[in-house]
């Protein structure tokens, strides 16, 4: 948010160009999800004030700026299905090797998920 508290990506006056952003958001899915996350909503803000006068502009940076981090987090979803759907008798290894991981470690490893800041 800015100063006044105001999320910059809300802060847009004309209701055309809220409209324009709105329905390209939809177009790229669930906007909706996208703008409920506010660190996602800092890289949209940054993309906009950069290029007030240019939204398709704005949008296609915002898209390469979440590109890398998103096909790293579908990268690392598919090996988790790969990892929590073993079957037996490899199940009982994993089950093994997580039970014995302490939670600071267990959570250092998600840390590039949930410690994530978008002006980082």
């Amino acid at each position: 948010p800015r100063a006044d508290g105001v999320d910059p990506v809300f802060a847009v006056d004309d209701l055309e160009l809220r409209r324009d952003l709105s329905g390209r958001l939809e177009s790229i899915g669930k906007s909706e999800v996208v703008l409920s996350e506010p660190r996602v909503r800092a890289v949209l803000a940054r993309a906009l004030a950069a290029a007030p006068d240019n939204i398709a502009g704005a949008l296609h940076s915002y898209e390469e700026a979440r590109k890398g981090r998103t096909a790293q987090m579908q990268r690392q979803s598919r090996r988790n299905g790969r990892i929590f759907h073993m079957s037996s008798p490899v199940n009982l290894l994993r089950d093994w090797r997580l039970s014995s991981m302490s939670p600071e470690s267990f959570a250092e490893r998600q840390d590039w998920i949930y410690g994530w800041r978008a002006d980082a």
